[in-house]
């Protein structure tokens, strides 16, 4: 009975190995795709760079620098020069020539060898930048005074309120003794009237 358990063994094993023999040539040419697959992702990937950071408030860029750097990673470069009328508060510090937007945008992956939009912003832009915030300022500045002289006048008009109502306190209280004097005098004369009997 054990050899016939040991040729069972014997048999299946023989057969699993035979199986298998049989599938090796279907299953090769899957394996070969998925590692020619895997390497070609792993080129893919090695031919793959992250657009380096060019605009930041901490680390402003001129475009010459930008320039360099994106060469520096394998990439390309091109100059856009930002619309006067795209000025705005917020570029009122920056620098002629400074960098202020990048497309793709900053840690965005590509291939070497791509282009880069690298928009910059010049004199004329920031002085415009400048001036609107000026008037902005004055704006502000205006309403704050505006609204002082409005703070000033109601502030008066309550002096002038509270004047009216004093001084007319004043004349009732001045009128109130009078009367009362009056009577006063007039009961003492018959007080005294009234002694004498």
């Amino acid at each position: 009975m054990s050899e016939n358990k040991s040729s069972n063994k014997s048999s299946g094993i023989a057969a699993g190995i035979a199986m298998a023999a049989s599938i090796i040539p279907f299953v090769k040419p899957a394996l070969e795709a998925v590692c020619d697959y895997a390497d070609k992702a792993v080129e893919e990937r090695k031919n793959m760079v992250a657009i380096p950071e060019l605009y930041s408030k901490e680390y402003p860029l001129s475009v010459e620098q930008a320039v360099e750097i994106l060469e520096n990673y394998g990439l390309k470069a091109t100059l856009i020069k930002m619309p006067l009328t795209d000025a705005a508060i917020q570029y009122r510090h920056c620098f002629d020539f400074q960098v202020i937007k990048s497309h793709p945008k900053a840690k965005q992956k590509v291939e070497r060898g791509t282009t880069v939009l690298v928009k910059y912003i010049t004199q004329e832009t920031i002085d415009e930048s400048r001036r609107m915030f000026e008037a902005v300022e004055k704006q502000k500045e205006e309403l704050s005074f505006e609204k002082q002289r409005k703070k000033a006048e109601r502030k008066e008009h309550t002096k002038e309120i509270k004047t009216e109502v004093l001084s007319a306190m004043q004349n009732t209280i001045k009128k109130v003794p009078a009367t009362f004097l009056k009577s006063d005098k007039k009961e003492d004369k018959n007080e005294k009237e009234n002694e004498s009997k």
